[in-house]
Formats: structure tokens, sequence, C-alpha cells
């Protein structure tokens, strides 16, 4: 999926789930469930979450600087593996950890 699309479906996302996008987290990995699951304690089942494929790791990173600098999500800009074609996104709680 191109950039422009990736956005759309994380704003389509987010609006359906509701809360402003500032609430959520947006970043990308090789391994999305990992990531949120292990590593930002994004809980599998209530959580509020969805991860999406690009095309490559330019389009998932460009849609994920997008949202953060555009959009007013919350994210990180760290060094990116080249094989992190996967964008995600969660919705912030109590439990989750951003800071990684």
């Amino acid at each position: 999926m191109k950039k422009n699309e990736l956005v759309a479906q994380i704003l389509k996302f987010v609006k359906e789930k509701g809360g402003s996008p500032k609430h959520y987290y947006v970043g990308t990995s090789s391994d999305p469930g990992t990531k949120m699951f292990t590593m930002h304690l994004v809980q599998p089942l209530g959580g509020i979450y969805k991860y999406i494929a690009a095309d490559s790791f330019e389009e998932a990173v460009a849609a994920k600087t997008d949202l953060i600098e555009n959009h007013g999500f919350d994210g990180r800009d760290s060094r990116e593996s080249p094989k992190a074609t996967y964008i995600y996104v969660y919705k912030k709680t109590a439990g989750s950890k951003q800071e990684l």
C-alpha cells in the first residue's frame, strides 16, 4: 500500500474507534505484533490497534512521518530497519508503553 492510502486507512480507523490522533501512537516494524504486544504492552484482546503492510520501507516511513507531523499522532523518529514494511497504530492506555 502507498503512503497516501496508508494515511487514509489509519485516519479512518481512528475516526471509527474514537478519540483524537494525539491519543494514538504510530510506528513501523517488520513484526508489528511483537512490537505492539511485547514492547509497547498493547493488550491483544481488548486493545485498539491496527497494522497494515506497506509497499515498501520508504512508504511505511513516509506515512508514519505524515501522521506525526501533519495529523498530530504520537510516535518517535527512531532508526528504522529497512525490513520495517508495516505501519502500526494503537490507542494509548495507562498500561501501554510508548518509550522503548
